[in-house]
C-alpha cells in the first residue's frame, strides 16, 4: 500500500515515510471505529453521533430522545465503553508496530 517513491529524494525520507504510514493507519482505525459506530441501534447512533461531534449539549440530546439527562448520560457512557475499547485495541496494535505517538 505504501509507495516509497513519495519520500524518495527528500531530506527527511524516513520521517516522511513514517508520517505517510501513520496517516494510512489512522484512516484504517477511523474506518473500523466508524463501522462500529454505524452498527449501533438507531437511537444509540443518534445519541453518540451528537455527543462525539459536540453538536449538542447533553440536555438537548436527552430532550430529543425524551429522556431525563442522567439516564441519557448513562446510555452514552454505556455505549461509549465498547467504542473506546475498539480504539484502545487499535492504539496498542499501533504501538506494538512502532508507530505510536511521537513526543
Amino acid at each position: 500500500m505504501f509507495n516509497d517513491g513519495y519520500a524518495k529524494d527528500t531530506e527527511n525520507a524516513e520521517e516522511h515515510r513514517r508520517d505517510i504510514l501513520t496517516i494510512q493507519m489512522m484512516r484504517e482505525e477511523f474506518d473500523v471505529f466508524d463501522a462500529h459506530l454505524r452498527a449501533l441501534k438507531r437511537k444509540e447512533y443518534r445519541m453518540m453521533h451528537s455527543y462525539l461531534i459536540g453538536e449538542k449539549e447533553m440536555q438537548d440530546i436527552a430532550d430529543e430522545e425524551h429522556m431525563l439527562c442522567e439516564p441519557a448520560r448513562n446510555k452514552i457512557s454505556k455505549t461509549k465503553k465498547p467504542l473506546m475499547s475498539t480504539w484502545r485495541t487499535s492504539e496498542i496494535c499501533r504501538n506494538n508496530r512502532g508507530l505510536g505517538r511521537r513526543g
